[in-house]
C-alpha cells in the first residue's frame, strides 16, 4: 500500500513538473489602499493653434483624513504642462491644486496623461489629458507654389516662330 502511494504521488509531481501546472502559491496580499482622492480622471482641451497655451485646468488632489504620504510625484506626458501648488507636503485632509495647460506643438490629435504617485511609488492614479491642435490648412499661395506649368505654355516657347 505504501509502494502504490508513493508512486502514486511520484507520478502527480511529474505530471506538475512535466506539464507546467503549479500548485497554488496562496493568496496574494490586497494592493495597498489610495489614501488620496483626485477631483478629475478626464480633461479635454479646447483647440488651439500651434504655440498658444491655454488656460490652465484645475484637478484637486485631496489627501485621506489618515494620511501618512508626504510627498506626491506628478509628472505629466504629450503636449501638456503642468504645475503643482502646495502638494509637498500634503497634510492629512488636505487638498492642494495641480494647474495643466495644453501646449501644443504639432497639429492633430494630442493625447497625454499626469500620473500621480505618492511617495511610496506603489500607489499611482492617473488623469487622462485629450485635446487638438487645426489641421493644417491649404491656402491659395501653398497651392499656387504646389502647381506647376507644362513648359509648352511657357510665354517664350508660345510665340515663339511667330
Amino acid at each position: 500500500m505504501i509502494m502504490r502511494t508513493a508512486i502514486g504521488v511520484a507520478g502527480l509531481l511529474a505530471l506538475f513538473v512535466c506539464h507546467g501546472i503549479r500548485a497554488e502559491e496562496g493568496p496574494k496580499p490586497p494592493p495597498e489602499p489610495k489614501d488620496w482622492q483626485l477631483s478629475k480622471h478626464e480633461i479635454k482641451f479646447e483647440r488651439r493653434n500651434l504655440g498658444e497655451v491655454s488656460p490652465a485646468n484645475g484637478i484637486t488632489l485631496t489627501a485621506g483624513p489618515n494620511s501618512q504620504i508626504k510627498a506626491f510625484r506628478i509628472k505629466v506626458s504629450g503636449e501638456y504642462i503642468a504645475n503643482a501648488q502646495g502638494c509637498d507636503p500634503l497634510d492629512a485632509s488636505k487638498a492642494c491644486t495641480v494647474n495643466v495647460s495644453f501646449a501644443p506643438k504639432q497639429r492633430g490629435s494630442a493625447a497625454g496623461e499626469i500620473l500621480v504617485t505618492s511617495d511610496g511609488g506603489n500607489v499611482r492614479d492617473t488623469v487622462r489629458l485629450m485635446a487638438k491642435a487645426p489641421a493644417e490648412r491649404a491656402t491659395a499661395a501653398s497651392q499656387a507654389s504646389t502647381l506647376s506649368r507644362p513648359s509648352s505654355c511657357s510665354p517664350s516657347s508660345r510665340f515663339a516662330g511667330t
